[in-house]
């Protein structure tokens, strides 16, 4: 029952929470900022082999 009630708990917070930080996520995709920390991840930033944009 403990491990109920705080999954109870942990549901509404996520339910109470979520439209805002999916708006906040799906605003962040499109930034350069993240682009350049894919490419990065990826190993295709600047300085690196195949680096530099498309």
């Amino acid at each position: 029952m403990t491990k109920r009630v705080l999954n109870l708990h942990l549901e509404r917070a996520v339910l109470a929470t979520i439209d805002f930080a999916m708006a906040a996520e799906t605003e962040s995709f499109d930034t350069p900022e993240l682009r350049a920390n894919v490419d990065r991840f990826l190993g295709r930033g600047e300085g690196r082999p195949g680096g530099g944009r498309a």
